[in-house]
């Protein structure tokens, strides 16, 4: 399996950084993608409500991957590096490129590390003409808008605040400061303290142009951060909206992969090699038609009940996370 090297560092109150020490991460494919399609925003759902769209936000994400980092031996490791592709861009299309890059490496250590699966872009609920009616303070710093690009819930109830960054050289200790102070700008959610803090960048290493994340810890709130309120059924309900959308409306004619035995529910994505859906045994699967999938406990109901959901024992060229979320590749990826 591929490894990424991973570093953790720490920024106390007086802004001193420890140096930390890498260490490897197992991250293969079907991790990468999964951490792709399930990441950020709300989906399309808003705009065309019965079209492709879910379908296609999930091809872009996966072809963006794919199109800018490929696995390759390196000192008899497996490790992720730049394409060509990606090295032939220009520096606004790397910048965008590794930017993507931080947050899949944010939604992965959220859930590998913190046991937060369900995480959502700020934007989400920072938006004036928000169509679900929900808007939040944007907080500003000195007299600029500065804020996390990410809020995640734990299985828990816990919360996380996180900003994701990538850098195709290498990171400064100014950048880790200022990613710093952006996780530092909300107080609370829902009123209680964020559980966790981290600012997440992605960058390449060296002359091979190896993948490498750096997670860096931060201290609590700033002086200046503001409460944030959001309703937790449509933060979870926002969050699944995209692989929701492709499974009950987006591909119709696809026939459901024959998994019964794994006990998942997936459909293709056509021209992409790979399998999307929900594990049966997940409350979220209840959304994969549209029985109740508008009723307003439904949210409350995933929350509860995956307090006790275990993912199965992950496979080759399958992922399935906390969120019962599954991605399983064909031969082409492996």
């Amino acid at each position: 399996m591929p490894i990424i090297r991973q570093r953790r560092r720490v920024i106390n109150a007086a802004n001193h950084i420890t140096p930390g020490t890498y260490h490897n991460v197992d991250v293969d494919w079907a991790s990468m993608l999964w951490g792709a399609i399930t990441i950020g925003r709300r989906s399309w759902f808003d705009v065309v409500r019965f079209g492709p769209a879910s379908l296609m936000e999930i091809v872009w994400r996966c072809a963006m991957a794919r199109a800018n980092i490929q696995t390759h031996l390196s000192e008899g490791t497996m490790r992720f590096r730049a394409t060509s592709a990606f090295n032939s861009l220009d520096g606004s299309e790397k910048g965008a490129v590794t930017y993507f890059l931080g947050l899949i490496m944010a939604k992965l250590t959220a859930e590998d590390l913190l046991s937060v699966p369900w995480v959502l872009h700020l934007d989400v609920y920072s938006k004036i003409n928000n169509a679900h009616g929900h808007t939040v303070a944007v907080t500003t710093t000195q007299g600029t808008k500065s804020r996390p690009d990410l809020i995640g819930r734990a299985v828990s109830g816990d919360w996380l605040v996180c900003e994701a960054k990538g850098r195709t050289t290498s990171i400064t200790d100014d950048q880790r400061i200022s990613a710093k102070e952006q996780t530092r700008q909300i107080s609370t959610i829902n009123g209680v303290a964020p559980n966790a803090r981290y600012a997440s960048f992605a960058s390449f290493s060296g002359s091979a142009r190896n993948l490498v994340h750096e997670w860096i810890d931060p201290t609590g709130s700033s002086e200046t951060a503001e409460p944030l309120e959001l309703p937790e059924p449509d933060f979870i309900m926002s969050y699944y909206r995209t692989v929701t959308d492709f499974l009950r409306y987006d591909n119709p004619a696809v026939l459901d992969r024959p998994d019964e035995k794994d006990g998942l529910f997936l459909r293709e994505v056509p021209g992409m090699d790979l399998w999307i859906g929900l594990d049966l045994e997940h409350p979220s699967a209840w959304m994969r038609d549209d029985r109740g999938a508008d009723d307003p406990d439904f949210a409350r109901r995933i929350l509860e009940r995956a307090l006790k959901y275990k993912p199965p024992e992950q496979a080759p060229g399958r992922k399935i996370g906390l969120d019962g979320i599954a991605v399983v590749l064909g031969k082409s990826w492996l």
